[in-house]
């Protein structure tokens, strides 16, 4: 594994040259570049460098002048307009950071500059940058989008590798060249690569690393966009990957958006309209998804999609009586969830997602007929972190919802247990689609339990005019995590 620092192989910068300075003026302040200057901020967490041109290339992160704070202090990084180059691993094992600014006048970013940044989520590289160096963002285990400049011609050797949660990339027509492992280990189920590109090196896409055996495998289902006679397409050919012709809706494979889910169900997805449509009479299958992963046990509908965003709404039509475990684990773009009134049961982690679910469903309503909900089957969400010796750590927090049912219901049960809003519905209320707007318009009931046990409730007006028992209206509860207060976990198999 390249990725390793026993076996980083570095790259210095533009005059090969390596220059290491200590701190001379505070502990924390001090040179980065013969016109760049750092600061740290230890009640924020962040350093600021400042000044003009290049920073200084380093042969480790224990080199940096201001490697005393890098774990578990730097949670902030501001690269101040005017420097024009970040250093060879300028930030390498700032296992805390979570937020980095790039300036325009940057368009240099040196070899392991950001590697194993674990909380970095995400990061805007300028269009000036036109070098992004060898591993310079591998190991940033939680960096889920990229967008590569229209400055930048190549993409050197494992510059995203190990990035496990990288679902997004987008490579413009300006690089020529992609190195071995620049995108092995990560969480892309596709890849659109533009006709410019004319030397793709090994595993540079569809391969997983596998920790066990210590060396990578293919991944399945892995799906390339490009054009014929393209390096795209021989990259695709020679590794067996499923090859898409951009402009051509055909593909070399036969993957069908349909299939069986139950004895009796089967499911369908619309790629047009990102719909995901369950049918049929009777129970869906149990499922043993993993995040960011397919396998033999993985839901249809996981092997198939590009990307999760394929998948926008959720319709469990009548006659379907349970939703299986795990069945829709990481479909955190899901924007509406409509469930039947035969559905019995909804299998534990059915709903379970990654990260902060930002865009995921805020609001679903539960039948009456519903009896059993497992375990974190909705408003949940699993995240990785570093812990204060920079080790890699999992956890499980709940993110804001609001359950809609009826009194004494398994809904309600579930909602109270677990600390969500719970709105309470009148016996007249027939709507069971969900969405992150939607609004009732018979008498409703909002119960909000907190931590102490202690609940309050609040009636709406009914939309006819007639009298509510009160004129507040429905009142939105943000439940606010923290880390501090989350669950640390273990990932193996799957995530609970």
């Amino acid at each position: 594994n390249l990725n390793t620092s026993e076996n980083r192989e570095r790259i210095i910068g533009y005059d090969d040259t390596t220059t290491t300075t200590t701190t001379t003026n505070s502990e924390y302040s001090g040179s980065c570049g013969e016109n760049a200057t750092w600061s740290f901020d230890e009640t924020t967490g962040t350093l600021t460098i400042s000044g003009t041109g290049d920073m200084y290339n380093y042969d480790s992160f224990t080199d940096t002048p201001y490697n005393q704070f890098s774990f578990g202090k730097i949670k902030i990084a501001v690269i101040e307009d005017g420097i024009t180059s970040i250093g060879s691993n300028a930030f390498d094992g700032c296992t805390c950071l979570e937020k980095v600014t790039i300036p325009d006048s940057v368009t240099y970013i040196g070899e392991y500059a950001f590697y194993d940044c674990v909380p970095l989520t995400e990061v805007t590289i300028p269009n000036g940058v036109t070098y992004i160096g060898k591993s310079a963002f591998a190991e940033c285990k939680n960096l889920s989008k990229v967008t590569i400049p229209n400055s930048v011609t190549t993409i050197y050797d494992s510059t995203f590798s190990g990035c496990i949660v990288l679902r997004e990339v987008t490579i413009s027509d300006s690089v020529t060249s992609i190195g071995k492992y620049a995108f092995g280990d990560c969480s892309l189920s596709e890849v659109t690569i533009p006709d410019s590109v004319t030397s793709i090196g090994d595993m540079a896409f569809g391969y997983i690393y596998d920790r066990e055996i210590g060396s990578y495998v293919k991944g399945e289902n892995f799906i390339i966009r490009g054009y014929t006679g393209s390096a795209a397409e021989t990259y695709a050919t020679e590794n067996g990957f499923t090859f898409v012709i951009l402009g051509d809706t055909t593909t070399t494979t036969n993957s069908e958006y349909s299939g069986s889910c139950g004895d009796n169900a089967t499911w369908s997805l619309d790629t047009t309209t990102g719909t995901l449509t369950i049918s049929g009479t009777g129970d869906m299958y149990d499922y043993d998804n993993i995040h960011f992963s397919t396998d033999e046990l993985s839901s249809p509908w996981h092997k198939v999609i590009h990307d999760i965003s394929d998948i926008k709404s959720i319709v469990v039509e009548e006659g379907i009586t349970s939703i299986g475990k795990t069945a829709f684990l990481d479909l955190d773009l899901v924007e509406s969830v409509q469930l039947p009134s035969t559905l019995k049961s909804i299998g534990e982690d059915a709903f379970r997602c990654w990260g902060s679910c930002e865009n995921i469903f805020k609001t679903i309503t539960i039948p009456e007929s519903v009896t059993y909900i497992g375990d974190c089957a909705l408003g949940y969400y699993d995240f990785s972190y570093s812990d204060e010796n920079g080790d890699l750590q999992y956890g499980t927090d709940m993110y804001e919802l609001t359950i809609k049912g009826y009194a004494g219901s398994a809904a309600e049960t579930y909602a109270t247990e677990n600390g969500f809003t719970f709105v309470t519905l009148d016996n007249t209320d027939t709507t069971t689609s969900t969405s992150a707007d939607t609004t009732t318009t018979n008498d409703d009931t909002t119960t909000t339990t907190t931590s102490n046990g202690d609940t309050d409730t609040t009636t709406t007006t009914a939309s006819d005019g007639s009298a509510g028992t009160g004129d507040k209206g429905i009142i939105p509860i943000l439940l606010i995590a923290s880390l501090t207060g989350a669950v640390v976990i273990t990932i193996n198999k799957k995530n609970k």
